[in-house]
This record gives C-alpha cells, structure tokens and sequence, in this order.
C-alpha cells in the first residue's frame, strides 16, 4: 500500500510495531515401533513377533547395548526435551515418572482385517545436565537397570525398569535431587513391551495401528511431575507387525490320477461274488505351513447333495454314483468350528473352511480321501466292463 500527505503541515509519525499473538498449538511427537513374523524352520513352535525397531535413545549407545539386550530392554527415545525444575520439597519435585496402565491396540492390514495387539510401557529413561554425584541412582518403585553414577560425565543418567506388573498405572521417583538449578532434559526414553497377536492366525500382511499419550504434568498419560517444560505435550507410538507365511504342498509323481478300488484287492468279488462296501483311494502329500488356509471343492459332475459324481463313460443312461472326497491333515484344524481335520467332509457349495495350525508345520504328511460307498458301489457292479470317471479339483488359498 502506498500512503501520500498532501498536507503542508510538518508531521511527526510515529510508529509502533505490534507483535502479532497465535493460540498456543500443542506440539506431538512421534515413534515408530516396528515387528515381524517370520516362520523358522528350527523353531516350528515360535509365535511370536521379532521386534524390528532400529535402536534409539540409552540403549543405541554401544556402551549400553549389550546391557539393554541382556536385560531383555527395549528402549526408544521420544525426542522430547526440555528442562526440570527441582526445587522444593516432595516426590513431584524430585525426578519424577508416572507412567500409564497397559493399553490394547487394534491393528488392521489393507484388506481391512483387524488383530488386536497390548503395549506396555515398562520404564523410562533420562539423561539431564548438570550431573552431581551426590545424587543417589535409586528410583523407588522401579528398578535402575542403567546408571553412569559415580563417572566423570557432565550429565546423569538412569534407565529403569518398573517393580509392578505394569497392568495399570504407577510412578517412580528419585529422592535425593530438591533445591537444584533447573536441569536440562538432554535425552527422555520409554521402556516398553509388546503382547502381539498369535502370527499363526494371522493373515499375510502388513498390519497398522497407533496410541497417543499425553506428557508433561499432573493429569498426563506420562506423568514427569511438577516444574516439568517441555517442547512436546503428546507422544504418539505408530505400530508396523508384517506377517510373513509359508505355505507349500507336495505331491507324488502320478498324483493327477486316482485309480478306486476295494480294501484288499477284487478277488471276494472275482471268486466269490461278494460286493464290496467300498471302492476307495488315498492321495497322499506333504503339507508345509505357517499360514491360515482355506480349502474348497470343485467337480466337473456336481450332484445335487454337493458331493462329486462319477460318470459311466461306456453306457449311456447309467446313473451318477456320488463320490464322497474328504481331507486329513494333523495337527491342522477348522478355525471356526474348531475341529481337527481328519476324515474332513468337502462338499460344493459349502463355505470353504478355513484351517489354522499351532506351529509351523513342516513335511507334515497328509492326505486326500475318495470313496465310493453301499449302494452306489452294487449300482456300477450291474455295470461290469464299464468305465466310471471325474475330474475332482480341490483349491488351497492361503492368500501368500
């Protein structure tokens, strides 16, 4: 804009510059917790995730790594800095930690399934300036699992651990730090722990979800006590668990032709006559899996009880006898119903079941049941020369 006086008079301007005022805006921080599943070979029973999280905070340093992993501690740092005002008297005063009860997550994969997962926060850790070295390591209610008490550092630091069972809420302060300088907050980690969701009933995928806390005061998720300033007031935990399966099936040479016949060979029916009860046949595999899996039924000749048919291809007009298909796989069971599969009935049209195993299950033999039964079997015998035939397909889905 441009201003213009036409006046004669000589002004005098004066000319005030005012700050201009912006609502206060809550800062957040962000940490990302990743874990996989892979399934081992030489571990068949593992299901568990394997945490993935690149090292942060007390624990990346290598001084203290190999103490964080002997300790089974995983901690992170939450970027969040500012300093600590210990002047008076009380726990609030002191190096003070609240820290909140377990939570329970939900994580979804892009196809929108949703698992439900449980994250911990187990302990804290700190670094502050100034380090004094009367200041005592202890921390009640928790236990230090980390200390440079007693060196020559500038700065203290302390990794703890809490003493309860972490379900809900507790604090853990020092008591040997009143009437100081305000300290500055170089370093502030959480200590945490993950309840993951049994892998093995997992779908493959990449599985999301997070949590916020509050932090800072009295009243927040993360509690530091009084004089507490710092430049973020909530603390937000992005989850990642990857699923990775495997899943593979293993066939005889020969396995694309099931030839049905009695138990115990033709010769009751050559020699004496007697007709058998069944015509039958096993179709073995080996079955190798970490993943849930479905499992349906297609037949070239359906019959109207969904079962298979076997067609006469020599004599026009015989009727279709229904062959009854069924599958065994131990140590693998319906997930719905909960049954095992054996002696499995498929059918088509039915909802294809879903299986599920408890371990990896490896070279696991298994097998594919035919049959022929009771009158259906007499029926072809009033058939003799003929030649009965279908093409049974069974489909295993698991979605790798």
């Amino acid at each position: 804009m441009t201003m213009q006086f036409t006046a004669t008079l000589r002004l005098a301007l004066l000319a005030l510059v005012l700050p201009l005022l912006w609502p206060a805006v809550a800062e957040a921080a962000d940490i990302h917790v990743s874990a996989e599943f892979v399934p081992n070979a030489h571990d068949p029973n593992k299901r568990t995730f394997d945490n993935t999280t690149p090292w942060s905070g007390l624990c990346s340093h290598p001084v203290h790594n190999a103490s964080c992993v002997a300790r089974g501690v995983w901690g992170i740092d939450t970027a969040i800095r500012g300093t600590k005002t210990t002047r008076g008297t009380g726990n609030r005063n002191d190096f003070y930690f609240g820290m909140p009860g377990a939570r329970r997550i939900t994580v979804t994969d892009a196809a929108g399934n949703n698992v439900d997962m449980v994250v911990r926060i187990v302990g804290m850790g700190y670094r502050i300036a100034a380090y004094n070295g009367s200041e005592g390591i202890e921390l009640a209610n928790c236990t230090v699992v980390l200390t440079n008490f007693g060196s020559a550092a500038d700065s203290a630091m302390r990794l703890f651990h809490r003493n309860d069972d972490s379900e809900g809420a507790s604090a853990c302060w020092s008591g040997a730090v009143n009437n100081r300088d305000d300290r500055t907050i170089h370093e502030l980690d959480i200590v945490y722990e993950l309840e993951t969701p049994n892998p093995l009933a997992m779908e493959v995928g990449i599985y999301t979800g997070s949590t916020t806390y509050s932090i800072g005061g009295a009243g927040m998720d993360i509690d530091l006590g009084d004089g507490v300033s710092l430049d973020d007031d909530t603390l937000t935990m992005h989850f990642t668990l990857e699923v990775k399966h495997a899943f593979r099936l293993t066939f005889p040479p020969g396995s694309d032709r099931v030839i049905l016949s009695p138990r115990g060979g033709w010769s009751q029916w050559a020699d004496h006559g007697r007709a058998p009860s069944s015509l039958e046949q096993q179709l073995p595999f080996n079955l190798d899996t970490s993943a849930p899996f479905s499992v349906s039924l297609q037949c070239e000749i359906a019959l109207a009880d969904g079962r298979c048919g076997l067609r006469n291809r020599s004599t026009a007009g015989a009727e279709d006898v229904p062959l009854e298909v069924t599958l065994t796989m131990p140590g693998v069971r319906d997930q719905t119903l909960g049954r095992d599969a054996v002696d499995y009935p498929l059918t088509v049209g039915m909802a294809a079941p879903k299986f599920t195993v408890e371990s990896y299950v490896l070279q696991r033999p298994s097998r594919i049941g035919f049959a022929v039964r009771g009158e259906a079997v007499r029926q072809m015998l009033d058939h003799p020369g003929s030649h009965y035939q279908g093409v049974v397909t069974l489909l295993f889905d698991a979605d790798l």
